[in-house]
């Protein structure tokens, strides 16, 4: 399916949007579960995929994607990297905390 995905991925480059949506359909179960097991919550994984789809769609579209990279690799990282910066911001927002001052 590879080779497939690397078709669909060049259709997709040039704009194609139901060769997206077969990239998606291909590979969303499997990245779902990546971002669920390391969002630890259905409702953030969900969110991380979202981010990760619209930003691979970005960059298919955009030029950025280089075909000699494996499209499933590709989004394995994005969702992964997608993930890391979440839960990052997400600790953030923790150190960060309410504070006890009014609000101007």
């Amino acid at each position: 399916m590879s080779a497939d995905l690397k078709l669909m991925a060049a259709r997709a480059a040039d704009g194609d949007q139901p060769a997206f949506r077969a990239i998606v359909a291909h590979t969303q179960d499997r990245l779902y579960r990546l971002a669920a097991r390391i969002m630890g919550n259905t409702a953030d994984a969900e969110d991380v995929l979202q981010d990760a789809y619209i930003k691979a769609h970005r960059a298919l579209t955009g030029g950025r994607f280089e075909s000699r990279a494996d499209v499933s690799t590709w989004l394995h990282r994005i969702v992964t990297n997608r993930a890391i910066d979440s839960l990052r911001a997400r600790d953030r927002r923790k150190e960060d905390g309410p504070t006890d001052e009014p609000s101007s």
